[in-house]
């Protein structure tokens, strides 16, 4: 496509409000020159095998304008969606701000080619930094990306961020994490009720050795469930006790749940995910969008949400509906919750 009026790239119209209607006039004035003059809509056509190709290209066409006007309205809520949450920087803040992080950057947005980044790169915006990182395999130190300030995420979003998934452990203690995460990915086949129920029965479990647990969407289909904790315990014996955790409930029902990754045995039931307690491993961050149709949205919930008759989803694409959402935080409490993962807990789980 040709630059018009002296635009030359879809960052700039986004960058520029006075821009951001411009790309959807360009697209859909080539798609008429394309109609006109390719397809011969608008002028006397033929008849017969050529007219019934003809139709089928004009097909192909009012599908791609449909694409076009998708994205553009996509772009559109990107943007209120982008400044309410610049106003709203605190939430994001308590959960991504001083740990290594992973991020998924679409600079031409979700339609296009995304890519993951971890490692530092040049030329980052005020605000985004970078923190050592020794990789036990190679014995080298690597820089990874983190955020000091909010103006760090208003820098990804000037780089394209899409996606972001910290550490569950923050910089200054980074070998020692201070939460436990437990990722309930349903397959397609497993009800919301059923879903919900499971995740009752997690936070049952968290509360039997003392530990309150939050809740949020994945942005997919399932949820998490997450414990904040004190950073004291190392990371292979926090991973040993998720580890417990999710085996305790498999074995309560191993028709319905699994704790192996191969998709194989994950038909019809729901795969109890432990490994983002691993050193390295990530998970999405509360209110990170996600590169998926409608841009979902990995949101906080409050446990009385499990009993909502339709699983809970949240879009950029309809942020409208459920914006009032960041008036308040289910989370609020969690970066001041100083629980502990005690001995006697992680004894009674491996008991």
């Amino acid at each position: 496509m040709q630059a018009h009026d002296g635009v030359d790239s879809v960052a700039e119209r986004r960058r520029d409000p006075r821009l951001r209607h411009l790309g959807h006039r360009v697209v859909g004035d080539e798609l008429q020159r394309f109609l006109l003059g390719v397809l011969g809509v608008g002028r006397n056509a033929g008849h017969g095998a050529g007219e019934q190709q003809r139709r089928g290209r004009v097909g192909v066409v009012e599908r791609e304008l449909l694409r076009h006007h998708a994205a553009h309205r996509e772009s559109e809520q990107m943007d209120a969606f982008g400044a309410e949450m610049a106003q709203q920087a605190h939430h994001v803040m308590r959960h991504v701000g001083d740990r290594p992080l992973s991020i998924l950057r679409c600079p031409e947005g979700t339609g296009k080619q995304c890519f993951f980044q971890k490692h530092i790169g040049l030329g980052l915006p005020k605000g985004v930094q970078s923190i050592p990182v020794l990789n036990r395999k190679t014995g080298e130190t690597e820089d990874y990306l983190t955020l000091s300030t909010s103006d760090g995420l208003v820098g990804m979003a000037q780089m394209g961020v899409l996606e972001i998934h910290p550490w569950g452990s923050r910089n200054e203690s980074m070998e020692k994490p201070d939460r436990i995460i437990f990722d309930l990915d349903p397959d397609e086949a497993v009800d919301w009720k059923t879903l919900a129920i499971t995740a009752k029965l997690f936070r049952a479990v968290f509360e039997e050795i003392g530990l309150e647990s939050y809740l949020k969407t994945t942005g997919g289909k399932g949820l998490h469930i997450v414990a904040p904790i004190r950073a004291e315990n190392e990371w292979q014996v926090v991973k040993k006790f998720a580890h417990e955790v999710v085996l305790r409930i498999e074995k309560e029902q191993p028709d319905l749940y699994v704790t192996k990754m191969t998709k194989a045995l994950r038909k019809n039931r729901i795969y109890l995910d432990y490994l983002r307690n691993d050193r390295g491993s990530t998970a999405v961050a509360p209110y990170s969008p996600r590169a998926r149709s409608g841009v979902p949205v990995a949101l906080p919930l409050e446990w009385r949400e499990l009993n909502s008759k339709t699983r809970p989803v949240f879009h950029v694409t309809d942020f409208a509906k459920w914006r009032k959402r960041l008036n308040s935080d289910p989370w609020a409490t969690m970066t001041t919750n100083k629980q502990r993962l005690t001995a006697q807990a992680i004894k009674k789980m491996s008991g």
